[in-house]
């Protein structure tokens, strides 16, 4: 059975104060990072000055959370707690405030933080420390170059035109990207996902093959690992799915039937490591996608072959 790891936590903190201001790098502030085998982003991290930690960076996280032993090693106490949920369940855990949290010259005072058990984190497969996620990221501008491991305080379009140009919503602490498909069958809003291994769809709505999109049977199921625990999902393929001027043909994906809690109506989540190359643009609130290979009219696009 094969194992997939996304993250995908979204957490409701009670009694918690507004997000902390964003301290912007001065100018293009380059960080290298690491990326395993499904595509997760660790980057290297301070908090208080203290580190570097190694930290998931997660743009389908609404917020950031650290295990316990780096609590324990920061001296923290907690102020809160909250519901941690994620497409393979939910559970309470208490809430830590951090120092300033840097990455580079980007930083963050005070963030507010969930505590996960080690063995939790250690689901992750990626030996972090912790998870960066929106309230960390979300007012930055930044690139992340997966051909050659950097991320970028700024937002990227000097290089060559994008493949895709997405707008984004803000909903539950995340951002939704709306996604036309073709032949008229209608719109997937997919939450842009670094966290994530595969291609996720949240069923019931989209499982069916008279939805925005058509997906195949695949043989076997798939364990999904995450912060809540495990669960045994559907494997599938999507036969076209549809990323601006990208088309990802025949994509193995994961059908989660999403849960009845849920307060984000994504229907499902975008791996971007799938991509050369992506840039959030906070200010005007839109992704730039660029594809990993080019197509004989010179055009990007995209294989799931790759």
């Amino acid at each position: 059975m094969a194992h997939l790891r996304p993250v995908f936590l979204l957490c409701v903190l009670y009694s918690f104060a507004a997000a902390p201001p964003a301290v912007a790098p001065r100018d293009a502030d380059v960080v290298g990072f690491d990326a395993d085998e499904n595509g997760a982003v660790v980057v290297a991290a301070r908090i208080d000055g203290a580190g570097p930690f190694r930290l998931l960076l997660d743009t389908g996280s609404s917020h950031s959370a650290v295990g316990d032993g780096l609590a324990r090693r920061l001296g923290l106490h907690a102020v809160a707690k909250a519901e941690i949920m994620s497409a393979t369940g939910q559970s309470m855990r208490p809430i830590v405030r951090l120092g300033r949290t840097a990455v580079g010259g980007a930083a963050r005072d005070g963030l507010l933080a969930s505590v996960l058990p080690s063995a939790d984190l250690g689901r992750l497969g990626t030996n972090v420390d912790g998870v960066l996620g929106q309230d960390f990221l979300g007012d930055f501008d930044y690139t992340l170059d997966y051909l050659h491991g950097r991320l970028t305080w700024t937002a990227d379009e000097t290089i060559e035109q994008p493949a895709a140009r997405l707008m984004l919503a803000a909903e539950g602490g995340r951002f939704l990207a709306t996604l036309p498909q073709g032949a008229g069958r209608g719109i997937v809003r997919l939450v842009p996902d670094t966290g994530s291994a595969a291609l996720v769809i949240f069923g019931p709505s989209l499982a069916g093959g008279g939805g925005a999109l058509r997906l195949l049977p695949a043989s076997g199921q798939a364990q999904l690992r995450g912060v809540a625990g495990e669960r045994t999902v559907e494997r599938a393929f999507v036969q076209a799915l549809r990323v601006g001027g990208l088309v990802m043909h025949n994509e193995p994906a994961v059908v989660v039937e999403r849960a009845a809690s849920a307060t984000v109506h994504a229907d499902g989540l975008l791996p971007l490591h799938r991509f050369a190359r992506v840039s959030f643009n906070a200010r005007e609130r839109c992704l730039l996608i660029w594809g990993r290979w080019r197509t004989a009219n010179g055009d990007d696009g995209h294989s799931s072959r790759q």
